[in-house]
C-alpha cells in the first residue's frame, strides 16, 4: 500500500495539505437545534441560568484559545499549504517510518 503525505511547516504550524471531509451539522442546523433545545427548557429559570452560565464559559474559552479556526480560516490554510507544495516547498514521504523520522527531527 502506498501512502503519500505532504506537510508544510508554516508559522510554527504543521499543516496537512489535503482535503478533509468534514461531516458535521451546518450552522443553520446547529442554531435550529440550539433554539429547539432552549424552547424545551424555557419555562425552567434554573435550567436557563445554567445554560447561560455554560454559554458564557464557552465564549470565554473561544476568546482565550488562539488556535481555534473557522471553517473558512482552516480551508484558507489548507489552500495555502497546497500552493506551497505545488511550488516544491513540501516534504513527501512514501512510508510512515520516514514521516516519523522527519517529525521526530523537528
Amino acid at each position: 500500500m502506498f501512502f503519500q503525505f505532504y506537510f508544510v511547516v508554516s508559522d510554527f504550524m504543521l499543516i496537512f495539505a489535503g482535503r478533509i471531509n468534514i461531516v458535521s451539522m451546518t450552522t443553520m442546523q446547529l442554531n435550529a437545534e440550539m433554539l429547539r433545545n432552549m424552547s424545551i427548557i424555557a419555562e425552567d429559570e434554573n435550567l436557563l441560568k445554567r445554560a447561560t452560565k455554560y454559554l458564557r464559559k464557552l465564549v470565554a474559552e473561544k476568546e482565550a484559545d488562539p488556535t481555534l479556526l473557522t471553517k473558512e480560516e482552516f480551508f484558507a490554510r489548507v489552500d495555502k499549504a497546497e500552493k506551497e507544495i505545488a511550488e516544491g516547498k513540501g516534504v513527501t514521504f512514501t512510508n510512515k517510518d520516514d514521516m516519523n523520522a522527519w517529525l521526530n527531527s523537528l
